[in-house]
């Protein structure tokens, strides 16, 4: 049943994406990165970029393994939704449809969305006393996605109170 479930939300968000949400800027911005590097040219050395560029590394090995289109950057972006509905309904099974409702009018492809799905995470790893070493680790990538919004993440593991383990995070 909860395959059936990511699968149904999965193809809701594709299609309202495909059909309803506008083509933004910052959509067309992070194709054309992930294009970019998909066609074997450097960030920052070959073409110029204002954010990090593990969101289009990411995305750029996707579209250079599966085809160079934008609806597979579309498709990857659903996927990412999907794990984003995945970690709501774990958390609050209650209102997950409704928050996922009003979240499809923002799912908009870019990097935010990868910064979403990477708090969702982390809040599920600490929830769950997981390893403080993997906290570390997506504490990292969300830096590595977007610094700003990393840097608000990592300063809550300096006020941790036990030492040993703010050191495994950090």
């Amino acid at each position: 049943y909860q395959i059936i479930e990511l699968i149904i939300i999965f193809l809701i968000t594709l299609i309202f994406n495909l059909i309803c949400n506008y083509l933004s800027n910052d959509e067309l911005w992070g194709y054309g990165f992930s294009y970019n590097i998909a066609n074997d040219l450097i960030p920052y050395k070959d073409f110029n970029m204002v954010i990090t560029p593990l969101y289009p590394i990411i995305m750029g090995i996707l579209l250079k393994i599966f085809g160079k289109t934008l609806l597979l950057f579309h498709i990857f972006n659903s996927i990412i939704c999907m794990l984003i509905f995945y970690y709501m309904k774990k958390m609050s099974k209650n209102s997950c449809y409704i928050v996922y409702a009003i979240f499809l009018f923002f799912s908009l492809p870019n990097y935010n969305l990868l910064c979403l799905l990477m708090l969702y995470i982390l809040i599920n790893l600490d929830n769950d006393n997981k390893n403080d070493y993997m906290i570390g680790i997506f504490l990292g990538i969300t830096f590595l996605t977007k610094q700003n919004i990393g840097i608000y993440l990592c300063l809550p593991t300096l006020f941790i109170k036990n030492f040993k383990k703010m050191i495994k995070r950090g």
